[in-house]
């Protein structure tokens, strides 16, 4: 039995040998579609890779709203960053979270610290976060108590305020959502001291142990989060939206498009049926 072993292992070696030394002829087509293939992809390239993958394989990824309730809203009662730049970081938070935010405008100036209990029933939503402009509040604050938070966009003033606002903005929505904290060391939910350390962050998107926590307590206020699920799998469990590209209406006619050949169910007289 060594000796069968060894020699499958010589063999083995030999043959990997002769590969690696083997030179094959030279081809330039080849050779410039290999380097093109191993070339660094961006972030940007790599996930749109994946997302087509995922479109040709399952339709994409959807949103199962079926067990979700509630209202969480983020409500922008300021007019120096319009809705239009904060809907990017918005769709981050939501996708990383998995809830629903939902982005709605007021009158400048009309929340402050004295009206902002009544501008929250005003709005008939569960947990809200406030964006307004104030020379007295802070960058941040949060009272969990009330089910609300207010990012003051004053001390973030200059060239990064937009992006600073948008960091702000995860944070918000994880603080009155119940996360205070995580454990991770470079994270959004981490020590925040100075706003110049929201520029080191690549987006706003919040870890699943932020999201985790945010489940558990909004669950509490009457909030639940959507969930993710293939195209392919709405389709099979019959809730599916219409399709909106090529990939979709494949799925989708795999599940709705008749049978050429339908089963033929032949009556057995023993169980009369």
């Amino acid at each position: 039995m060594r000796t069968l072993l060894f020699g499958a292992a010589v063999a083995f070696i030999c043959a990997a040998s002769y590969a690696d030394n083997a030179t094959p002829a030279a081809d330039t087509n080849t050779a410039s579609t290999v380097s093109t293939e191993k070339r660094k992809l961006t972030p940007e390239e790599r996930k749109a890779r994946i997302q087509l993958s995922m479109m040709k394989r399952n339709g994409g990824i959807v949103r199962d709203k079926r067990d979700m309730a509630g209202s969480f809203k983020v409500i922008n009662a300021q007019d120096k960053i319009g809705n239009d730049k904060l809907a990017g970081y918005l769709s981050d938070v939501e996708d990383s979270a998995l809830f629903e935010l939902k982005l709605e405008s007021a009158q400048p100036k009309s929340v402050t610290l004295a009206t902002i209990d009544k501008a929250l029933e005003t709005s008939k939503a569960d947990v809200a976060v406030f964006i307004v402009e104030d020379d007295m509040l802070p960058g941040l604050l949060v009272a969990p108590e009330n089910r609300w938070a207010v990012i003051n966009i004053k001390p973030y003033a200059g060239e990064f305020q937009t992006l600073r606002v948008g960091r702000e903005l995860a944070r918000a929505v994880a603080y009155v959502g119940g996360a205070a904290c995580d454990g991770f060391g470079m994270s959004l939910m981490g020590a925040i001291t100075e706003p110049q350390q929201l520029d080191n962050f690549k987006s706003s998107r919040l870890n699943f142990e932020t999201a985790g926590k945010m489940a558990i307590y909004l669950k509490e206020l009457g909030v639940r989060p959507f969930s993710k699920i293939t195209y392919r799998e709405t389709c099979r469990l019959g809730f599916a939206a219409q399709p909106t590209n090529e990939y979709q209406q494949a799925i989708w006619n795999e599940y709705h498009e008749l049978p050429s050949k339908p089963v033929k169910i032949e009556f057995d007289p023993k169980k009369g049926r």
